[in-house]
Parts: C-alpha cells; structure tokens; sequence
C-alpha cells in the first residue's frame, strides 16, 4: 500500500473504527473475495476482544497487505457503508486520492 493511502487511513482510523464494527463480517467477506485477507488472518482478527481492537488489527493487517488492498477496501466501504465513504472524501485532498486509487 502506498504511503498516502496509510496516511488517509491513519487520518480516518477513529472514524472507521468507530464504524467498522457495523459491517466487518461483509468486509471481511469482500476482502476474501478478493484475495486481500485470507481466512487464517480473518480469524486472528476475530480473536481480539474487543470490537475497537478488532478494528485496530484490521487496520494493521490491511495497510501490509500490498496495493490492492487500500482500492478493494474503498469498494468495500462504498458497497456497504456509503456514509463512510462520503464521510471520507469530504476533504478535497482525500477525495482526490480516493478517486485516483478507484480508477
């Protein structure tokens, strides 16, 4: 993943996981579908606790899991979270990385 998806990630990661505990089984369904997460890492993030350290362990598996990650993830939150992702392209800056990655 590139340096400025991380970044955008990192400058949202409250906010997505605060929301990512609402849809995380289609996530991970979608990312599985795509070959971003296999199931093994799906059940390492299971493990954890709590749902925010759930999001924080999606969160680090999914900025290592290499340049489709971050463009598979955006279909993702488009797909079933379309507040988030308007959420995130609010800021001109973001909106700009997000589209140029979803080409």
């Amino acid at each position: 993943m590139e340096q400025e998806h991380k970044d955008l990630l990192t400058r949202h990661l409250v906010l997505i996981s605060d929301r990512l505990p609402f849809h995380i089984t289609k996530y991970f369904i979608y990312l599985l579908s795509k070959r971003i997460f296999s199931s093994e890492l799906i059940e390492t993030i299971r493990c954890r606790e709590t749902p925010k350290e759930q999001a924080l362990e999606f969160y680090f598996h999914l900025i290592r899991r290499g340049s489709k990650a971050f463009p598979e993830f955006l279909r993702a939150i488009r797909q079933h979270d379309i507040a988030l992702f308007c959420t995130l392209r609010q800021k001109s800056e973001d909106r700009e990385i997000i589209d140029q990655a979803l080409l």
